[in-house]
């Protein structure tokens, strides 16, 4: 069976258009997360839904809540990823390597009536900061099957990684600045300046490709488990 046949009457389908920020499940941490799809796409096939589509998952600013407002056209936002599937977090403990402060926002997140950023967005920061920690200690020093993997997510989507990346560290070091307000030499594109941007914010570039990296696994993981429902 097919979504198409399953959700057409008369030449018609119907479909559900939804922001994945409002589908969480019981196990997501305060918003709808990548791995809540395939659940949400079996609800909308018992419901008699032929289609699923989500509003644009595209990295937004800190301060940001609208998905169509984004910092870039081909990142993911990482409020999005769920750490339930992140290997690295569940290696060094889950919810339990959580510092006392994080641990208090996931609770405040999973609790609120509606989807609490600042605190959704400071819990998975820090959980997702301690997993690379662990990928570069453990995965990427020993060259494992999963470094050669993100090694080769790099190569394949350098045509974007690389300068997002770059945009995103040099973005944070300055405390999330427009880049009008950079320094002159990073603000104009030159050469010399990017390139000492890069050296000097190698391992904060390296963790944006990492994230990335992990929210496009978790997405296509997504999409093939959604599929199988019909």
């Amino acid at each position: 069976r097919r979504w198409e046949e399953l959700g057409r009457v008369r030449d018609r389908l119907a479909g559900l258009l939804v922001p994945l920020f409002s589908a969480p499940s019981s196990e997501s941490w305060g918003i709808g997360e990548f791995s809540d799809i395939p659940a949400l796409a079996r609800w909308a096939l018992r419901a008699g839904f032929g289609m699923l589509q989500m509003l644009p998952l595209n990295e937004m600013d800190r301060h940001e809540y609208s998905p169509y407002s984004t910092l870039a056209t081909m990142a993911f936002d990482p409020q999005f990823i769920s750490l339930r599937d992140v290997e690295d977090f569940i290696a060094i403990g889950g919810a339990a390597a959580l510092d006392d402060e994080a641990c208090r926002d996931l609770d405040r997140a999973r609790s609120a009536p509606a989807v609490d950023y600042p605190s959704v967005r400071a819990v998975k920061e820090q959980a997702l900061r301690r997993s690379f920690d662990r990928f570069l200690e453990t995965e990427w020093r020993s060259r494992s099957h999963r470094a050669q993997q993100l090694e080769q997510y790099r190569r394949d989507q350098s045509w974007w990684i690389d300068a997002y990346a770059l945009y995103r560290a040099i973005r944070l070091s300055g405390h999330g600045r427009s880049w009008r307000a950079w320094p002159q030499g990073l603000r104009d594109g030159e050469r010399d300046a990017l390139e000492v941007a890069r050296v000097e914010l190698a391992r904060e570039i390296f963790y944006g490709q990492y994230v990335q990296w992990l929210a496009e696994s978790q997405w296509q993981a997504a999409r093939r488990a959604a599929a199988r429902v019909a």
